[in-house]
Parts: structure tokens; sequence; C-alpha cells
């Protein structure tokens, strides 16, 4: 056999064997497709909640940690203490999210929009009452 058939052989054979995340099916990656894509943002981000009234004026900062796990759907997360605040990612392969209709408690429903960026998340929530934002890591 011949180099020039030897290679081409070699390249059909790992064309077959490569997975790449555009081959694989919508929100799984991975060298056999076989992972989901929000299975990276799972754990404990430690950062900082902030909170401003309707205006903007701040009304409260301070550390908390959350939780975020598996939601419901295979594009969506949530928090642990909070399963209600879901976090839909809103293209595949991709890192933004929006949290949709969040029963926030004494302020209301409120509505959000954030995303991951390696180990790090951020997201804003606002409502009639004013508006969270939170910035942390794992």
């Amino acid at each position: 056999m011949t180099i020039k058939p030897l290679l081409a052989t070699l390249l059909f054979v790992l064309t077959l064997t490569n997975c790449s995340r555009e081959n694989c099916e919508d929100w799984y990656e991975g060298d056999d497709c076989s992972t989901q894509q929000r299975d990276k943002f799972y754990g404990v981000y430690i950062g900082v909640l902030k909170t401003y009234d309707p205006q903007g004026g701040l009304v409260s900062e301070g550390p908390i940690d959350l939780t975020i796990e598996q939601g419901s759907e295979i594009n969506e997360l949530r928090l642990t203490n909070q399963p209600d605040c879901v976090f839909v990612l809103t293209t595949t392969g991709e890192t933004g999210f929006t949290i949709p209709n969040y029963n926030g408690g004494t302020g209301g429903t409120v509505n959000g929009e954030g995303g991951f960026n390696g180990k790090t998340v951020f997201f804003i929530i606002e409502g009639a009452t004013g508006s969270s934002q939170f910035f942390g890591s794992k």
C-alpha cells in the first residue's frame, strides 16, 4: 500500500470516529456525543448578590453560595434551594440563559438573563420592586 491510499484510509477512519459538537444532537457534546452540555455548569458558585430598588439604588450586597443542578428539561438548570428558579440555556453549544417567570417571593414574578464563562456565572433578574444581580465562581 502506498502512502497516498494509506493516508486517505486513515483520514476516512478518523472522520468516522470523530464526533465533534457539530455532529452531535442538540444539547450534547463530547467525543462520543454522550455528554449533556449543561453538565459542566453544575456545582456550587461562591459570589456576591446585589439587590437594587426600582430607581437603581443599592439596597443590599452580600456573599452567597448558590448551588446549580440539573433541571427537568435537557436545556435547563435550576438552583438547588430554589427549584422554581430555572436557567434555560438559549442556544445549543452556547452558554447564555434566560430566567423566565420566577416567583421571586415578596417581590413577585421576576425575569432575567445571564451566562456562564468557564467556571463563573453571572445573572440579573428584574421585577416590579427592583433587580438583583449575582456574580460567582466555582
